[in-house]
């Protein structure tokens, strides 16, 4: 479940390797405290899953706070002058609308615990997945980074990723730049 490069994983794999190549070991394997050294093993390696997903979660959803500020922002009477004024031809009304489906496409989960990760792998309340988020920011940055005026051609997903992550780190400029790019 964690991005392909993450730490944890070449961590994971090398205490596999371990673990496998003792238990192939008749004499090893046959000690008093084998049994209870690669449970304990298998222990550590989960906790330190919990909190390498939790960290990578709290970073990738918004929190309590952080929903309240995205209500208060949709609800603010800036907002709503500007749903006004997309009545008037000559306003861009598109942009409006991005940034508008930009604000509901933010997912919030504030109640995922340490124990409900003991029983699963990914958060039972938005099964967040950090390995494909990541690869999706990659997308998002190459769209950044494109020289187009306008884009023509990009994944929604990738736009909807990208943007959560510069509303979470308060980087409204990407926000703003990436909502006049959009056709």
């Amino acid at each position: 479940m964690l991005p392909s490069e993450h730490p944890w994983l070449a961590k994971m794999r090398q205490e596999q390797g371990e673990i496998l190549t003792n238990i192939l070991n008749s004499q090893k394997r046959s000690t008093a405290n084998f049994h209870q050294q690669t449970l304990q093993k298998l222990a550590d390696l989960k906790q330190n899953y919990i909190q390498n997903y939790m960290a990578l979660h709290t970073s990738a959803r918004l929190g309590v706070n952080e929903d309240k500020l995205k209500n208060q922002l949709v609800q603010d009477v800036r907002s709503q002058s500007l749903q006004k004024l997309t009545t008037i031809d000559l306003m861009p009304a598109s942009q409006l609308r991005d940034w508008q489906n930009t604000l509901a496409s933010l997912r919030t989960c504030a109640t995922l615990t340490e124990q409900e990760l003991q029983a699963t792998p990914t958060c039972p309340h938005c099964q967040f997945k950090p390995g494909s988020e990541k690869s999706l920011l990659r997308e998002f940055e190459e769209y950044r980074q494109s020289k187009q005026k306008k884009l023509k051609v990009f994944r929604l997903e990738a736009v909807r990723a990208g943007f959560a992550k510069a509303w979470r780190e308060k980087n409204y400029q990407i926000l703003t730049n990436g909502a006049l790019r959009k056709p």
